[in-house]
């Protein structure tokens, strides 16, 4: 073309001498890519049910109103999407792949810099006023990045040049802009599988997050996309992680509120039973250590050597339970026989629930969630009647000492006489009434 640039292939090179030589002629000025976050700037935490995962990502591609462009001449668009984890004060930065079965349906919007948008109607594009989607699709993650191609099936790319060819109209000056618009909730379908992609973070997302990051792909040709190497590349605006505590819940209840009043004068014979010659009564409880607060379980367990529960009582008084009773196995004992132990703690090994570098389950451990029935027998022969609080402290004995301290729950009891008769004051009087 007249309006060509000769350009030299060879350093050395002087002179054009003709057709088929080291020269060649550049006959498009290219195409300019800028890439940017339409996302709110902000933590967003993903254990919340109404917030989403979101693509929200502007691609706009310049190109010059002097160039020509033939039937020819066609242009792609693919945008590539993986997750990576940040790390508060590192620079480091870990890919995350979107689990199978992850889902998503995709939305492209395409404008010009005035604010029109293209749509279709039967494969012939025409300018709108008005927002409208010009293409789509449902993604389906097969455990990789996320491919989204500007297609309307995800796999066959549309051709942008019958855009191009509306933006650019009649002018021959100044230059024009494709922009597209991609939007996308990203549906992990399970807070299960959150948990295990999203890192957990005490302090509202600024320790640990992750970001989108895009790079936005464009090319001449169709099968050339994924490769291309006119690209370019964007995080997110938005970070996203999963709120939790970073602690064990340990929790003890009675199994019937009514056995928490103890009543010497009225004892309950559902209740009432003979240990060691000793009259008592009965208390069933449920001791339950709950782990799915802590963000790396597996971590955890592996370092933890065993786990100690332990008993005591306290007697109430002036507003408190500070007070350790003396002599305690005159008052209650316990009866920790499945776990062998014959007095008032008890040790679960470490191959109970963790072996061979995986969790174990049992009758007592769910893999999340260690669930203890407790039998306490309160002795009724004494004559201390208060309020006594049971307390139970749970240890994690191992490396993992830092991650999870000391955890302690309690039930409250009272053993107190009461005569369950009704008080009549006329009975404890000497007035007459008129």
């Amino acid at each position: 073309p007249s309006d060509g640039t000769w350009i030299h292939r060879y350093s050395h090179s002087k002179d054009n001498v003709g057709n088929n030589d080291e020269s060649t002629y550049q006959i498009s000025t290219g195409y300019r890519q800028t890439l940017e976050s339409t996302a709110e700037s902000r933590q967003i935490n993903l254990a919340s049910e109404n917030e989403k995962m979101k693509v929200a990502v502007k691609d706009t591609i310049t190109f010059s109103n002097k160039q020509v462009y033939g039937d020819n001449d066609q242009l792609f668009m693919k945008l590539t999407v993986d997750m990576q984890e940040h790390m508060k004060d590192t620079s480091d930065v870990t890919e995350i792949l979107f689990p199978a079965g992850t889902t998503g349906n995709v939305h492209f919007y395409i404008q010009d810099k005035t604010g029109n948008y293209y749509s279709r109607n039967n494969g012939i594009w025409s300018r709108q006023v008005e927002k409208v989607e010009a293409t789509g699709y449902e993604w389906t993650s097969d455990g990789r990045n996320m491919e989204l191609p500007l297609s309307d099936d995800g796999k066959t790319p549309l051709d942008l040049s019958f855009v191009r060819t509306l933006i650019k109209g009649d002018s021959n000056e100044g230059e024009s802009e494709i922009i597209i618009l991609a939007e996308m909730d990203i549906n992990f379908n399970g807070q299960e599988i959150i948990n295990t992609t999203i890192p957990g973070s005490e302090n509202n997302g600024t320790d640990q997050w992750v970001q989108l990051h895009y790079v936005g792909r464009i090319s001449t040709r169709a099968d050339s996309l994924g490769y291309s190497i006119v690209r370019e590349v964007k995080d997110d605006n938005a970070k996203y992680y999963r709120g939790v505590r970073y602690e064990a819940i340990l929790s003890m209840d009675a199994t019937s509120i009514s056995q928490l009043g103890i009543n010497p004068l009225e004892l309950v014979p559902e209740y009432l039973t003979t240990i060691d010659g000793r009259k008592a009564s009965r208390i069933d409880l449920i001791a339950a250590l709950n782990l799915a607060n802590l963000q790396d379980i597996e971590g955890v367990l592996a370092n933890t050597e065993s786990i100690t529960f332990s008993l005591s009582l306290t007697r109430g008084g002036k507003g408190s339970y500070e007070t350790e009773v003396a002599d305690a196995s005159n008052y209650v004992g316990f009866d920790l026989s499945a776990y062998g132990s014959p007095g008032w703690s008890w040790t679960i090994p470490k191959e109970q629930f963790y072996q061979n570098g995986q969790i174990v389950k049992s009758n007592i451990f769910d893999g999340t969630q260690f669930t203890m029935p407790i039998t306490a027998y309160v002795f009724t022969n004494q004559k201390d009647f208060a309020n006594y609080k049971i307390n139970l402290i749970v240890r994690f004995n191992g490396e993992n000492r830092i991650l999870v301290e000391d955890k302690e729950a309690y039930v409250v009891y009272t053993f107190a006489c009461i005569k369950p008769e009704f008080y009549d004051p006329r009975e404890h009087t000497n007035s007459t009434t008129p």
